[in-house]
């Protein structure tokens, strides 16, 4: 009696046909030419191959014609010409059009490969709709990216999907689009704890990136330095700083000085490690990015200039200059850091420096809103102070409204410079955090 393959049989079963064309394309190499058949066979696996090079050069229409011409010679690759043609056109693809592939192949590889990519691109669009659909015929449902889109519709319909979606952002080694919304949904709605995101640092570090958390550390021990000094009685004279008393306000004026610098020799300390961890190239690289961010040209440069202006009245080219070397200096170091650590473009590392910049003037901007909108309870720290200190900000040369404006303008050219990084999905938390930092209420 016949029985029914299962779907994972087919599967088998349509991969190993699929191996055993490719041997008998192997073989036909080596039969006598000129035979009818041969000929047809050289024909039409010439026209396979010249499919796969349409689909490098994303050409719609040679897809098409070499799908169609091997449908006719009922090629028994057939199906991935098929695959290709969609897969090239699947950003403007409708279900219908997936649908039709199902039903042409069904139980074949190709068609589960492809609802992993269609899932993929739900996930993109944010079609949750769609993926509740899609996810229960996936049968492969071995791809992380898509099982976490998956777990965002769950937590959506209100199933408790804690445990599942830590495991798979905590074993992600990658950075994609749907571990990472889903690790952002949950920690806004509370499922996610500070303990889950140190446990992500640390596997981070795990996972043979010790130079990228060495960098990120370095730049928190500068920006830590230069707040201590900057409360400091020569400078601003603050006395509350994130909710707490100022360093020199708790130990005195001489030990703030010297935690201070401390700290700024530490940070390059941390940069030049003797054990082999980072390449002496990449150590010098990072010193001069992190030096030049925070020294005379940098945010030195611009506290030196701020001081200056107290009293004074600045004009916006002004005002900007002295902000892009006080505070977009140092952020943009930290993202060109990040860059230099790991493998980019020179239009990528280009990119990511408008970035930078314009994230961190846009910080500034937001922070000059805060000072006179804010109170020091939200602020963790004295409340109009700019103001009372009469020190020019953008919301006394621009006013309030016009300064809410410009800091939205930032928004979008930061995320505008991500879209020119290249870096698609990968630059998902880079988004988020611009839009965090002119969202902020402290």
């Amino acid at each position: 009696m016949n029985r029914p393959i299962p779907p994972l049989g087919r599967i088998l079963l349509s991969t190993g046909a699929a191996l055993l064309a490719l041997g008998a394309v192997g073989a036909q190499a080596q039969t006598p030419r000129g035979t009818a058949a041969t000929v047809l066979a050289a024909g039409t696996d010439e026209t396979l191959l010249q499919a796969r090079e349409a689909l490098r050069r994303k050409d719609q229409a040679a897809l098409n014609a070499a799908a169609t011409s091997l449908q006719r010679a009922r090629h028994p690759l057939v199906q991935w010409a098929d695959y290709w043609a969609l897969t090239n056109r699947l950003v403007e693809a409708r279900q219908a059009d997936l649908d039709a592939f199902y039903a042409r192949w069904p139980g074949t590889y190709v068609e589960d490969r492809l609802r992993n990519d269609w899932l993929l691109e739900l996930g993109a669009r944010r079609d949750w709709a769609g993926i509740r659909a899609e996810f229960p015929r996936f049968r492969m449902n071995d791809d992380r990216e898509v099982t976490c889109y998956a777990l965002i519709t769950q937590h959506e319909d209100g199933v408790d999907v804690r445990a599942a979606a830590r495991a798979a952002w905590l074993a992600q080694r990658e950075a994609d689009d749907g571990c990472q919304l889903l690790a952002r949904t949950l920690r806004e709605a509370g499922r996610l704890s500070d303990a889950d995101i140190w446990a992500k640092a640390r596997s981070a570090t795990e996972a043979n990136r010790p130079r990228a958390l060495r960098a990120a550390v370095a730049v928190e021990l500068i920006h830590a330095y230069s707040l201590v000094h900057d409360d400091m009685p020569c400078m601003d004279n603050d006395v509350l700083r994130r909710g707490k008393p100022t360093v020199h306000v708790q130990y005195g004026q001489a030990q703030a000085m010297l935690a201070g610098d401390a700290m700024q020799a530490l940070a390059f300390e941390v940069l030049t490690p003797g054990d082999g961890s980072v390449e002496p190239v990449l150590q010098a690289r990072l010193v001069a990015l992190l030096a030049r961010a925070a020294g005379h040209s940098g945010m030195a440069g611009g506290q030196a200039i701020d001081l200056a202006s107290i009293g004074s009245t600045l004009g916006e080219d002004a005002l900007r200059d002295m902000h892009r070397r006080k505070t977009g200096a140092l952020l943009q170091a930290s993202v060109m850091m990040g860059a230099a650590c790991g493998r980019s473009t020179t239009t990528t590392e280009a990119a990511l420096s408008d970035f930078g910049w314009t994230l961190g003037l846009a910080f500034q901007v937001v922070d000059d809103i805060l000072d006179v909108t804010q109170s020091a309870a939200t602020l963790g720290k004295t409340a109009g102070k700019d103001q009372n200190d009469n020190k020019p900000t953008y919301v006394s040369v621009l006013g309030l409204e016009a300064a809410r404006r410009h800091a939205q303008a930032l928004r979008s050219q930061a995320h505008e410079a991500l879209v020119v990084s290249g870096l698609g999905r990968s630059a998902s938390w880079l988004a988020v955090l611009a839009d965090k930092v002119v969202e902020r209420e402290n």
